[in-house]
């Protein structure tokens, strides 16, 4: 679970200036990431520059993140969509539950962006550098 980490991080830099981040999230199985994602974009230690979905069904798992993102008024936030199948394990033969509060609203607009040139590009517009 990720959340402590979180928790960590931003009990580490309250009063610093926002920490630029990329979430890179498999929303959609359990509530860790829904929430996770919740926390990051109500935070103002974290400034998130970019989302992006793994595991199986990556462009339902992108559509709720819009669906979250729209909730929050966070639009602005570019979603890349990962592969939809994993390299070891199969894809999983039922739908979640989760994926049923999607209607044909919730879908990213645009044509879909790969999660890993996201995180390639974001990192290559970031002005800091790792070392900062």
């Amino acid at each position: 679970m990720r959340l402590p980490i979180l928790f960590l991080l931003m009990a580490s830099v309250a009063g610093a200036q926002a920490i630029s981040i990329i979430l890179d999230t498999d929303i959609g199985d359990d509530i860790d990431d829904a929430l996770a994602l919740a926390l990051a974009l109500q935070s103002p230690e974290l400034d998130v520059k970019a989302i992006t979905t793994v595991l199986d069904r990556s462009a339902l798992r992108s559509r709720l993140v819009w669906k979250e993102l729209g909730v929050f008024g966070r639009r602005d936030i570019p979603i890349g969509t990962g592969v939809d199948e994993p390299f070891l394990d199969p894809v999983q033969g039922d739908v979640r539950p989760q994926f049923k509060i999607l209607t044909s609203d919730d879908v990213v607009p645009g044509p879909p962006v790969r999660a890993v040139d996201l995180i390639i590009r974001t990192l290559l517009d970031s002005p800091r550098t790792m070392r900062e």
